[in-house]
């Protein structure tokens, strides 16, 4: 999500942006990178959370207020690419594969430090003191046994995400006719069998399914409930697809299921702009119970998707809940 920060100019519009810490995103102070064997803890405890999750970005040498990037503070000195790196791979067993590191020089001799983190297929990686940590509410934090087990079996499971291709079409009213596309991606080498996906969409949204759904398709359940997010009650529309390879076929590393043909929401667009939840959970043999949300805001000549959350406190802030 963050994979394009690797500049000064990265940094800065951050901070102009009042970049918000998330799942995926995190700020250091550059007195957070130092050679005491507490900061070497903590290093290796932030890097394995996220690879242990499902990956993200280390900003070292940016302040915060309010979990919110504020500036940026004046580098550290004295500590080479290469050491970070080998602090990395020495105090995390085992080794995570794949993480990028771009040091960005501050004023001379003073460098911040972006650090990408991939979600790992080789999870539970385990931090210098012995734990395991995830990501959780902008913190790094212990992991249950049960978490630790899921993780466990990624190297034996799939991994499946749920994407969106919205079309709107302009009919000249306040509500326009959105034509979407539900379609579950494996992000692993074991392929997908069978996995069944619930997808929660603001009531105030209507859903138009559509007429004819062929046998060669995934067919949507249509439901009507409510839902908690950070405490707070949202009525959604539910949508439940079930997906069998006897019926449709393995999905492969890369490859996209459709579910379905294209389904029309009508989202509406007041003057004063609204914001309506889209979310979803996948359920599949050996795999974790994947649940994220998104935010749909919109406005009369506005259309726009937020970022994906894992956290119901990171979603219910986008909503404003």
């Amino acid at each position: 999500m963050y994979e394009n920060l690797k500049t000064l100019e990265d940094l800065n519009t951050l901070v102009a942006s009042e970049a918000h810490e998330d799942i995926h995103l995190d700020f250091k102070a550059s007195g957070s990178l130092g050679k005491q064997d507490k900061k070497k803890t903590e290093i290796s405890k932030d890097v394995s959370a996220f690879a242990n999750s499902d990956g993200g970005t280390i900003v070292y040498g940016m302040l915060e207020s309010d979990n919110k990037a504020s500036g940026l503070d004046g580098g550290v000195s004295g500590l080479e690419r290469e050491w970070l790196e080998n602090i990395i791979t020495s105090t995390i067993n085992p080794r995570i594969d794949g993480i990028v590191i771009h040091p960005i020089e501050i004023s001379a001799g003073s460098y911040a430090y972006i650090v990408h983190i991939p979600r790992s297929e080789r999870a539970p990686h385990q931090a210098q003191d012995k734990k395991f940590y995830k990501r959780f509410n902008f913190k790094s934090v212990p992991m249950e046994h049960y978490e630790i087990m899921d993780v466990m079996r990624r190297q034996s499971s799939p991994s499946l995400r749920l994407a969106f291709k919205f079309n709107s079409i302009n009919n000249g009213t306040s509500i326009r006719p959105t034509e979407t596309m539900f379609r579950v991606i494996n992000n692993s080498d074991v392929p997908a069998e069978n996995f069944a996906v619930r997808i929660c969409i603001d009531r105030r949204i209507k859903v138009e399914l559509p007429d004819i759904q062929s046998i060669h398709e995934a067919h949507y359940e249509d439901s009507r409930g409510e839902i908690e997010i950070d405490g707070k009650t949202v009525s959604v529309t539910m949508l439940l697809v079930r997906w069998s390879s006897y019926k449709h076929g393995l999905v492969w590393k890369g490859e996209a299921a459709d579910l379905s043909s294209s389904i029309t929401l009508h989202v509406p667009r007041p003057e004063t702009g609204g914001s309506y939840l889209l979310g979803y959970q996948i359920t599949a043999p050996h795999m974790g119970r994947v649940i994220a949300y998104r935010a749909i805001h919109t406005g009369l000549s506005s259309f726009r998707i937020s970022d994906e959350y894992e956290e119901e406190s990171d979603i219910a802030r986008e909503l404003a809940l």
